[in-house]
């Protein structure tokens, strides 16, 4: 802080106590044959502010065969009718916790602690190749 007398400065340490979210229940890799509804659950521990749902490294949006909820803890994808060519791969859910950390005279900065984990979908077009492969 200037003054016109001259200028004073003092400093504190910062020290962040929230941790990132973690999954309390990990997705699970799912075999399915086409044509079936899917959901994919994971329970996170700890405040959630953001999530992200991936298809191949693709983020997922909901629409007429795609739903994505969340119940306090639990969060869900859900494929009602899966498709071999549109489903199928590696699916990665994604949380992020945002905090916001003020400094008096400075912006805000925004932080971001992330957690993420990845399953896979393996869909098959008959039962009789759903059971060759278990």
């Amino acid at each position: 802080m200037w003054n016109k007398l001259g200028s004073d400065e003092c400093s504190a340490k910062l020290e962040l106590k929230d941790k990132p979210p973690k999954f309390g229940q990990e997705l699970k890799d799912q075999k399915v044959c086409e044509d079936v509804e899917v959901v994919f659950l994971a329970k996170v521990k700890g405040k959630v502010s953001e999530v992200t749902w991936l298809l191949n490294g693709q983020p997922l949006e909901e629409s007429d065969n795609v739903a994505i909820a969340q119940d306090a803890d639990r969060f869900t994808l859900t494929f009602k009718k899966v498709k071999a060519v549109d489903h199928g791969g590696k699916i990665t859910c994604k949380v992020k916790r945002f905090f916001v950390v003020k400094f008096p005279f400075f912006n805000a900065e925004r932080c971001n602690l992330a957690h993420a984990w990845v399953s896979r979908v393996h869909i098959f077009r008959t039962q009789a190749e759903l059971a060759q492969s278990r």
